[in-house]
């Protein structure tokens, strides 16, 4: 509603996240997950081996290769969402679920809630 583009970069499973994104708002095609597949039978069959984000430093490679236009701030709370520091504008911990030191002190902000980062994101 206020005009601020969100992606999801995730090394989670696409078809989990996808009700989470649709609850933010964000568009199908800025979720970016590793996909399951299933059989015909509808059993698990794996998973996308290839997608960049089952490896060190696919974040980063994915949020480089969507060339997204500034600023953008990425949020996360653990060391490979840290990774993606460096090809961002700024990189924001969130506490609200977990405190993981490593990744606290190296962030620009900390954030211990969505409303804070609201405030920070729409300031």
């Amino acid at each position: 509603e206020e005009g601020v583009d969100l992606t999801i970069a995730s090394g989670g499973f696409h078809q989990a996240i996808l009700p989470l994104a649709s609850e933010l708002g964000v568009e199908i095609d800025h979720v970016h997950a590793v996909r399951l597949r299933f059989d015909d039978h509808g059993g698990y069959a794996g998973f996308d081996e290839s997608s960049p984000l089952t490896r060190q430093y696919g974040k980063r490679k994915m949020i480089e290769s969507l060339r997204l236009t500034g600023p953008v701030l990425a949020v996360g709370d653990g060391i490979t969402d840290y990774e993606i520091a460096s090809v961002v504008d700024a990189f924001a911990a969130f506490t609200g679920f977990t405190r993981r030191e490593s990744v606290i002190t190296r962030a620009d902000y900390v954030l211990e809630s969505f409303d804070q980062l609201r405030e920070l994101v729409l300031a």
